[in-house]
């Protein structure tokens, strides 16, 4: 806060301008993909709603090598979201360096944000190629967020191009970018190697991050994928509901299972063997269930959709089952089996 003063007739009136500090940019200066990095100075302790704006949504030049005409997510410029709770987690399993968190919602949150240090805003609107602009709102502006003038100067963030994901970037490089290094980095952070880049850099998946998950196998196919030339492939931004500063058409992307009664329903059922791969001596497949007598092999399954889409809204251009065995150790089995531990999932 900040007082002024006024003087009238040779008096001195003071009055309160609860103007909050404004936020401030990752020290390192390097951009992110799918993360807003930030601190924000100390209010005296008081609480803060963030708000983050929509400024420009993918805006990605030069084009995508593979895929000239990127997804259009226009029709969201302009609108904003809120910083929710902030979540507190680790760069992996081998790493206990503290990653915070928090995500991007629709409705105000305030808190004291000045207690976490830097942190890393996430959502399905942090995409790269992208502009926004970050402000803090004084507690007074609680309920009252619109028109509100006890704001904060705004910073502007902007996020990196798909896949580039360390030095040199492009802007302001003029190389073709992403690059081997940037390969290579996703790589070495997947395979948990000392002093590797943090997991706001390397994370590019899925269309809403989970900052409580290790940068893995995934993030590298996508890494590769940037590396060939393909562009982003997630669905974006979701609606707040009605409009902000944009039009009313519907959001593009797999939006149809997030509905009040979600009617999506996808059954993944076990398999024999395929090819010249088997199953160890014993293996049984009983419904739903992949029962094995031991480890060390490559298992198949049938992914089916029912009821994406009933209402034609959203076509279904493509998916990916994600099955994350991290923390599926033995030891957990019942009954406890150490040493027999999942291994991360293989594309057939």
């Amino acid at each position: 806060m900040r007082l002024s003063y006024l003087s009238v007739a040779g008096f001195f009136c003071a009055s309160v301008l609860a103007v909050p500090p404004t936020p401030v940019a990752d020290p390192s200066g390097i951009p992110k993909n799918r993360y807003l990095s930030m601190s924000v100075p100390s209010n005296g302790g008081e609480p803060m709603a963030l708000r983050v704006t929509l400024v420009a949504l993918h805006h990605v030049n030069p084009p995508y090598i593979a895929q000239p005409t990127p997804p259009p997510f226009s029709s969201f410029e302009g609108e904003y979201r809120w910083v929710g709770p902030p979540v507190f987690a680790t760069e992996n399993d081998n790493d206990p360096t503290p990653f915070i968190a928090a995500p991007l919602q629709c409705t105000p949150y305030y808190h004291d944000w000045s207690t976490l240090g830097l942190f890393h805003v996430y959502g399905d609107a942090v995409i790269p190629s992208s502009a926004y602009e970050v402000v803090a709102l004084d507690e007074s502006c609680t309920s009252a967020e619109e028109g509100c003038v006890d704001i904060s100067s705004a910073l502007p963030i902007s996020t990196s191009r798909f896949g580039d994901v360390t030095s040199p970037f492009h802007p302001p490089a003029t190389t073709t970018q992403p690059d081997i290094a940037d390969v290579s980095s996703v790589v070495s952070k997947a395979s948990r190697a000392p002093l590797s880049q943090s997991k706001a850099s390397e994370q590019l998946q899925p269309n809403i991050p989970d900052p409580t998950r290790a940068v893995n196998v995934w993030d590298c196919i996508m890494e590769g994928n940037a590396y060939a030339g393909y562009g982003y492939p997630w669905g974006g931004p979701t609606s707040c509901g009605a409009p902000q500063n944009a039009s009313s058409e519907p959001p593009t992307g797999n939006v149809a299972a997030a509905r009040a009664n979600p009617t999506l329903r996808v059954f993944i059922t076990p398999v024999p063997a395929q090819g010249t791969s088997s199953y160890p001596a014993g293996t049984q497949i009983v419904g739903q269930e992949l029962i094995a007598t031991s480890g060390g092999f490559r298992a198949f399954f049938n992914v089916q959709f029912q009821d994406f889409n009933p209402d034609n809204v959203v076509s279904l251009r493509g998916y990916q089952i994600q099955v994350d065995a991290e923390g599926m150790r033995g030891i957990n089995a019942n009954p406890p089996a150490p040493g027999v531990d999942m291994a991360l999932p293989q594309e057939p």
